[in-house]
């Protein structure tokens, strides 16, 4: 930790500063004897950089001149700018290297003073321009990123006429779009392949940048280098895996988003003389962190400090005009919880098991039943091809849809579940398991229970790989009806159909129709409905009453209440969480809790005991030993202890002027610590802003200030 020590006993002289200007970047700089500088702000991104110049024009006689004469208004809107402060020698009496400042003007005003009249009543204008120049951030904030380079093959570079997503979901294998290899420019671009893509990280996708997208000319020639500071590149996550939509967006806004304050992330741009290509000048981002200590992540992954961390001392110094510290509760925490998505549990339901009823009326059902035999057009028995398809059409109506078609769970369902055939009983809900308080917890709420569209298991039941992880859909199945059909045989009722043209499974054996399967809107069910030769009744052979004497009338095949099953997925009234500290170290009267919601980044998935999962030899049920089949937990914990390691320390925030032009500080450097003795106090802010206002005649000082700030870490933003 190195010390930083303010405690001259005189004030410092005023120090001169010039400023230049030039059209292009790539000109040499021009002196402006007359354009002074009021003030020049160095800040952290994403704040910008700004400057602010003077200029007088009129009839007059500046400094340096003898003879009067007319000054004209300056016209320099986009020009380059850069101001020298000059700074003093230092403890040996050598020479110091001056404050640079760069940036270009972006606006100017002007207080008009009238105008002059000659000896030839010629009108000339006079009066003072305040001129407005913004930092390099401003350069990379005005081309949008409208295209994208690919890697094709080792040396073949293609341009693309749109910006890719970063490491954007659903692709194969969730592996990202980063080329496996480096470009003819020396970094990976995108990939041309996604069979062996890489995914992004912060720092690989920045240097993707500085390499393709510097700002251009209008023939779209680069014309200003930017490369990213090896010396400060540490702080660059190259563990990550950002996902970003960039297309339309600037070269800043992505740097903004990268190198953020709620990833503790900080950076600042400065001008590298030479240091181009050519030897021009280029432009560095210095990125910087705002940790004064080591943040363990997860999978042993670690942050490290800032590696420019001060003490600073300026009890004795007569050039200190104000020094105040800000301490705020806000940015501290008494515990850190995160949340992550609601418990999924899986397990089969049935008729057999008491766990499946049908969600229809009984007036509905008669009505169905009854169908169009009550209307006085009905036809008589000797047309039951009329008549058939009169109670078809009656039975299809809207208000009759619920009718064998809508099952699920009984209104006084005690949320246990079993295998589907009478076995024995389970909860559904494993909060035992958990080691959850029973007395603070009630189990569920039947009216907000839905079936899920995906259960967590795949066709193997497995845990989730870092492969392409797909679920299984609801499985709904039924004891076939088949003579060739092994005993206790079932089928998927999306799948009965594909034995219609077989002898002995088609017709009359139940497997002339399949079963469409989607989960219910309004309540914790499924609903089937037939399609193909037979009516929905096909499946409730114990349900439905025929019209008696009717021959027009389709018999029921299956019995719903016998022989089918179906196993569906269902998110418990519980939020997984994880708190630290677990319990609090101390007493609080009201306690102050950081929440953190990862939804569906972390999740807990049940299977209950002897859940049906399939079909095996034969067309026989295949259950599940039951456990927790994807547990986040772990990660969750993990989650909470980052937050934890930073909202657990205070901070304060520290403003310091002083009456020189003497930059002690840089943006990104760590203040640890102020005073010494019984006035140190710590500090642990990084500095983001330094003022410099110069002096505008003999009577002024020229003042300097400068800001620290904590960053407001989102450790989701951060993982």
């Amino acid at each position: 930790m190195a010390d930083i020590e303010i405690t001259g006993e005189t004030i410092r002289d005023v120090a001169a500063h010039r400023v230049y200007l030039k059209e292009r970047w790539a000109d040499g700089w021009v002196e402006q004897p007359h354009l002074y500088c009021d003030f020049v702000e160095f800040a952290a991104g994403p704040s910008k950089s700004t400057g602010g110049l003077g200029w007088k024009y009129g009839e007059g006689l500046r400094q340096g001149e003898r003879v009067f004469g007319h000054v004209d208004p300056l016209d320099k809107l986009r020009h380059w700018v850069k101001v020298e402060i000059d700074q003093p020698d230092d403890d040996d009496g050598d020479p110091t290297d001056p404050i640079l400042w760069y940036g270009r003007v972006d606006e100017e005003g002007r207080n008009l003073r009238g105008p002059f009249a000659d000896g030839l009543d010629a009108r000339q204008p006079a009066g003072g321009q305040r001129i407005v120049a913004y930092g390099m951030a401003q350069v990379l904030d005005r081309q949008p990123l409208a295209e994208c380079w690919y890697r094709l093959a080792a040396d073949d570079e293609r341009r693309l006429g749109r910006f890719l997503e970063v490491n954007p979901q659903n692709q194969v294998a969730d592996s990202g779009n980063r080329s496996d290899a480096l470009g003819p420019r020396g970094t990976y671009l995108f990939a041309g392949n996604l069979t062996n893509a890489e995914k992004w990280s912060t720092r690989t996708f920045l240097e993707y940048l500085c390499k393709y997208h510097a700002p251009t000319d209008h023939l779209g020639n680069e014309q200003l280098q930017v490369k990213i500071d090896p010396d400060a590149a540490q702080y660059l996550f190259d563990w990550d895996a950002p996902e970003l939509r960039i297309h339309g967006r600037t070269f800043k806004q992505v740097l903004d988003e990268l190198i953020d304050r709620r990833r503790l992330l900080g950076y600042t741009l400065e001008v590298e003389v030479g240091g181009g290509h050519l030897g021009e000048d280029a432009l560095v981002i210095r990125p910087f962190n705002y940790l004064d200590q080591v943040l363990d992540l997860p999978d042993w992954e670690v942050i490290p400090p800032n590696a420019h961390n001060y003490t600073l001392d300026f009890d004795a110094s007569l050039d200190v005009g104000q020094a105040s510290l800000k301490r705020s509760a806000s940015q501290t925490y008494d515990q850190v919880t995160a949340y992550g998505d609601r418990l999924i549990c899986c397990g089969t339901i049935s008729a057999v098991d008491t766990t499946m009823v049908g969600h229809w009326t009984g007036a509905d059902e008669i009505e169905y039943e009854t169908a169009a035999s009550a209307l006085g057009a009905y036809p008589a028995a000797d047309f039951p091809d009329m008549r058939q398809q009169m109670n078809a059409d009656y039975r299809s109506q809207e208000h009759l849809r619920r009718v064998y078609s809508y099952f699920g769970l009984p209104d006084d369902w005690d949320g246990q579940v079993k295998n589907g055939v009478g076995g024995a009983a389970v909860d559904l809900f494993p909060y035992d398991e958990l080691g959850l308080d029973s007395a603070r917890f009630h189990g569920f709420y039947l009216p907000d229970l839905r079936c899920e569209r995906q259960l967590p298991l795949t066709d193997t039941a497995q845990t989730p790989t870092d492969q392409k992880y797909e679920y299984l859909r609801p499985i709904v199945l039924i004891k076939l009806l088949d003579e060739i059909a092994p005993a206790d045989s079932y089928g998927h009722v999306e799948r009965l159909a594909v034995c219609a043209e077989i002898e002995g499974c088609g017709e009359g054996a139940g497997r002339d129709f399949c079963l469409s399967v989607r989960n219910e809107e309004d309540g914790p069910g499924i609903v089937l409905k037939v399609s193909g030769s037979q009516p929905q009744h096909a499946i409730a052979s114990a349900d439905f009453t025929p019209l008696p004497d009717d021959p027009s009338e389709s018999t029921a095949q299956y019995n719903w209440r016998d022989n089918l099953l179906a196993t569906v997925a269902i998110k418990a009234d519980y939020v997984i969480r994880a708190s630290r500290p677990d319990p609090l170290v101390e007493p609080r009267d009201v306690v102050r809790t950081l929440a953190l919601h990862a939804g569906r980044r972390a999740q807990l998935h049940y299977v209950a005991p002897r859940t049906v999962i399939g079909l095996g030899d034969d067309n026989q049920l295949v259950h599940h030993a039951g456990g927790f089949v994807r547990d986040d937990r772990t990660w969750l914990e993990q989650l909470a202890g980052v937050a934890w390691q930073w909202y657990g320390r205070q901070r304060q925030a520290l403003t310091l002027s002083y009456r020189s032009a003497t930059k002690y500080f840089e943006i990104g450097w760590l203040i640890a610590t102020i005073g010494e003795g019984a006035t140190l106090q710590t500090v642990n802010t990084v500095v983001t802003s330094i003022r410099v206002e110069l002096a505008q005649n003999s009577n002024e000082l020229h003042r300097t200030t400068i800001e620290t700030q904590w960053a407001e870490l989102d450790v989701l933003r951060l993982l």
